[in-house]
């Protein structure tokens, strides 16, 4: 039994209530059963970021090459978020191009796409530099890259099957919570209160699957 991401839910439901059936199984990038991935990615994402940091800051060659890399990373962002700059990606599935804007939040979305991509992770802080400074080709070339995740996903399928069960024992509460404890640098360009009267709950009050 193979699950990887959401699949390792559905590999820990399987070996908890149909144990003679399973003789090896292989969990990869767990999402426990007792969290919310709707609710927990408000911050857990961020986390993996942070540790991605502070990795860099503990080895001596990647500090010495970016120095400071938290505070040139929440700068970037707050700067881009202020005044996102125009760019253009392109999809590589589809090589269409579109006029897009480079914000602070774009920069933290992309560093999150590849924090799933391990070969990719040790070249994160030399892109967070780059783009620091300046470089909107790095940036594009990053952000058509994470185009092609959207083909990856099915909103539809995702939001009717985890909106039935990953908000259980949850509230809109915890989600202001998990907001608010971010650095501001994270909040991202919405403000919180629009965040929350617009919020997964809402999203999924709207498919109302049995």
């Amino acid at each position: 039994l193979l699950g990887i991401s959401y699949g390792s839910l559905l590999a820990q439901h399987v070996m908890r209530d149909y144990p003679e059936i399973v003789r090896a199984a292989v969990i990869d990038s767990v999402l426990p059963l007792d969290q919310t991935f709707f609710v927990g990615s408000t911050d857990t994402s961020f986390n993996a970021i942070e540790r991605l940091l502070a990795a860099c800051t503990a080895d001596s060659a990647c500090n010495v090459a970016y120095p400071d890399l938290t505070t040139t990373l929440r700068e970037t962002v707050a700067r881009y978020n202020e005044n996102p700059v125009e760019i253009t990606i392109t999809d590589p599935l589809t090589n269409i191009s579109y006029p897009s804007l480079l914000t602070g939040d774009a920069v933290l979305s992309t560093i999150i796409y590849y924090l799933y991509l391990t070969p990719a992770i040790p070249t994160i802080p030399q892109n967070i530099s780059e783009i620091a400074a300046g470089n909107t080709a790095t940036a594009e070339a990053l952000l058509s890259q994470f185009l092609a995740a959207l083909h990856a996903l099915e909103r539809g399928m995702q939001y009717s099957v985890q909106c039935q069960e990953d908000l259980i024992l949850t509230s809109e509460a915890d989600l202001q919570a998990r907001y608010e404890a971010l650095p501001p640098e994270y909040r991202g360009r919405v403000p919180i209160e629009f965040l929350l009267e617009n919020s997964i709950f809402d999203l999924c009050a709207q498919f109302p699957v049995t």
